[in-house]
């Protein structure tokens, strides 16, 4: 016979009760904000008490064990469906079709614009996802965005009720990255007397690595020739990792600028930003922007070019540039490295911010939503 403890069946009452949440993506990544945001998410959904699974059109092989392909998914009239949004994708149309409640969660789409020199065939793909968002703010009842940049952006395109929720984050996961082996290596590798410039992020032409070369250059030839850029993250626009490339040769840095290339986590990421001495953005278009968080845990100072959601997500600290003049960013570099009461007041600053990053504030800000998930649907 099976016995059951009260605080046992308790559990098992409780998650009977709670609906089911499960996530769908076009593609969970390995190492993108979206998709460990989305683990993240299933995470605490069933510890929770939430049945909670994600389905996707197609996986990494190294996060494969944590979802389904979306075909497998059994309908249920109870059931929430999370639409995790930032691409174009025939997903979509399924989701569309959906009768139980769908909620999309947005982390932005990229204008077109950025892409149309190099390359404009995913310039047009990032337009039709603009225009499939249009479609869906007609059978989507409610939206979840992770900036007040991207809830704009939503209503622009038609969407009413949109609600702004944090990322989840696995900050901690960082200093013992950094800690690891790896991380150390990393350390030691580049800690020999240079000025470290970092970007974390995927090459692409609205993050503007071409600009932050152009920084390097300055620095370099006006400042300290001791300086080099770190450019760590995946390389999936061919052509305009071939134009960096090209500038950072015709601009005579090529031995300064090291594409590093996307780091896991058990292979010492974290130890990039202890390496650096500056976290250097200068994109023109974030949603939220991961990396801007980490350098803050990390006590990184940031200077950042303040366009779309950059400045919401610095909450005041760091230093923000409005304009991209060179020589500017160039002295305050050299300050940051230099200054070490000024550096401190940064960091100090930023370590302020970082607070309101916190796992155990964020979790609680996501379950406040969850258990009113019915009454922001309905109302």
């Amino acid at each position: 016979m099976l016995h059951w403890s009260v605080s046992a069946m308790e559990g098992f009452m409780s998650a009977r009760n709670k609906r089911p949440i499960h996530q769908f993506l076009p593609l969970l990544s390995y190492g993108d904000a979206m998709s460990n945001h989305a683990i993240e998410l299933m995470k605490l959904l069933r510890k929770w008490g939430h049945r909670s699974e994600i389905y996707v059109m197609d996986c990494d092989p190294r996060v494969a064990r944590y979802c389904r392909h979306y075909t497998s998914y059994y309908d249920e009239a109870s059931n929430v469906l999370i639409y995790q949004y930032g691409m174009r994708s025939s997903l979509t149309h399924f989701m569309a079709e959906r009768l139980e409640r769908v909620v999309l969660y947005y982390h932005n789409v990229t204008p077109g614009y950025f892409f149309v020199p190099i390359e404009p065939e995913v310039a047009a793909s990032l337009e039709c996802a603009r225009e499939e968002l249009r479609q869906l703010a007609g059978s989507v009842r409610l939206a979840v965005t992770v900036s007040e940049y991207n809830r704009r952006d939503l209503q622009a395109l038609g969407f009413g009720r949109v609600v702004v929720l944090p990322l989840l984050f696995d900050l901690p996961a960082l200093q013992r990255s950094a800690d690891s082996r790896y991380g150390q290596d990393i350390v030691r590798r580049y800690r020999n007397g240079y000025l470290n410039i970092l970007f974390v992020g995927r090459l692409a032409p609205n993050k503007r690595q071409d600009d932050l070369i152009r920084a390097l250059v300055y620095y370099k030839r006006l400042i300290d020739p001791r300086v080099r850029l770190l450019l760590v993250g995946s390389s999936p626009s061919f052509r305009y990792r071939a134009y960096l490339e090209m500038l950072a040769e015709h601009l005579e840095v090529s031995d300064d600028v090291h594409f590093v290339g996307q780091v896991e986590m058990e292979r010492g990421f974290g130890g990039y930003y202890k390496a650096a001495d500056v976290f250097l953005c200068l994109s023109e278009h974030e949603g939220f922007c991961v990396p801007l968080v980490e350098s803050m845990y990390c006590d990184l100072p940031v200077i950042a070019y303040a366009s779309t959601a950059v400045p919401e997500t610095m909450g005041g600290s760091g230093l923000l540039i409005t304009e991209k003049r060179y020589d500017l960013i160039g002295e305050l570099m050299h300050l940051l490295a230099n200054d070490e009461m000024l550096r401190q007041q940064i960091i100090s600053a930023q370590r302020s911010r970082a607070q309101a990053f916190r796992r155990e504030i964020v979790e609680a800000q996501i379950r406040s939503w969850v258990e009113t998930l019915d009454h922001h649907y309905d109302t």
